[in-house]
């Protein structure tokens, strides 16, 4: 990812969502949270689009 090592403990999120059929999984998803991830990194426009996030979800106006 062109980033140098931390050596920081990140906590990363992930959803599975299978879909099965007759008892057998068919289909299968992961979703990882990328973006939580860079933020703990310290990735500064992880940061930046983070914090973002976070007042929209508080419904706080956000200036872009």
């Amino acid at each position: 990812m062109g980033l140098e090592p931390t050596q920081k403990k990140v906590h990363v999120r992930c959803i599975a969502v299978q879909r099965f059929r007759d008892d057998e999984i068919v289909e299968a998803d992961v979703m990882w949270d990328v973006l939580g991830l860079l933020n703990q990194l310290g990735v500064e426009p992880a940061q930046a689009l983070y914090a973002q996030m976070m007042a929209t979800a508080k419904g706080e106006k956000v200036q872009t």
